[in-house]
């Protein structure tokens, strides 16, 4: 069960994929590489951090220890910011110098 906090889409990206793990019967988690049967603690995950950050929906099913291991491994220690906001911004370009 997606966490209450999730908004809607995020909640519906969830059940899909449950259903269909439902259909299919198990597939390998992305982070760690083991089966997911139908019945697991499972959450929606993010592969891109970025995406997460922003606040797009997760994107695939992960063991909810993977998830969770993954979330605490986002964060940096010494401020609480997420990894993926820790991204530095792109530097502007100065203009070529004529030599």
């Amino acid at each position: 069960m997606p966490h209450p906090s999730y908004r809607r889409p995020h909640q519906l990206v969830s059940e899909r994929l449950l259903k269909l793990l439902e259909y299919v019967g198990s597939w390998p988690c992305q982070r760690c590489g083991q089966l997911m049967l139908p019945g697991m603690d499972l959450d929606l995950g993010h592969s891109d951090g970025v995406a997460k950050a922003a606040g797009f929906p997760g994107d695939r099913l992960e063991h909810r220890r993977c998830n969770q291991r993954r979330a605490m491994a986002g964060y940096r220690a010494q401020d609480g910011t997420p990894a993926a906001q820790a991204i530095p911004a792109p530097r502007e370009h100065s203009p070529a110098r004529a030599g």
